[in-house]
């Protein structure tokens, strides 16, 4: 009945309309800066200082006896803007790896980040780490 270029022509318009739908969902629910916020509970804790120029869009701690990073700190929705800090607290003094995730060259949180890690550092109390590139 229809003409396959007009069949064609039908799937493309559908598909655009999909994509805006999606993009406007997706820009509906947002990254939220995590600026000034903690999360994890203990006495001992590290302070992400984002000095990068770039949003940090992962960070990760793991005791560095761990050959995993574990979960990002910052959470599925969450960023960590130029400026910003957020305190990540742990049970246990101890040496630690840090890794933060930046922005990739486009702007976007995704692997493509630059990775900027700091291994065997000590958490006891309260301290910090300013994240440079």
């Amino acid at each position: 009945m229809f003409s396959s270029q007009f069949t064609s022509l039908l799937k493309r318009v559908t598909m655009i309309g999909f994509m805006i739908v999606l993009a406007s969902i997706l820009a509906a629910c947002g990254l939220q800066n995590q600026g000034g916020r903690s999360t994890g509970s203990g006495d001992h804790a590290v302070k992400f200082i984002n000095n990068t120029g770039m949003t940090i869009c992962y960070l990760f701690v793991s005791p560095s006896t761990d050959s995993e990073w574990g979960e990002d700190r910052l959470g599925e929705s969450g960023i960590l803007d130029n400026g910003s800090d957020f305190t990540v607290r742990v049970q246990e003094a101890g040496s630690y790896d840090l890794l933060a995730v930046t922005e990739n060259s486009e702007g976007n949180c995704d692997s493509a980040g630059e990775q900027l890690t700091q291994q065997g550092f000590n958490i006891s109390g309260e301290v910090s780490w300013t994240v440079t590139r």
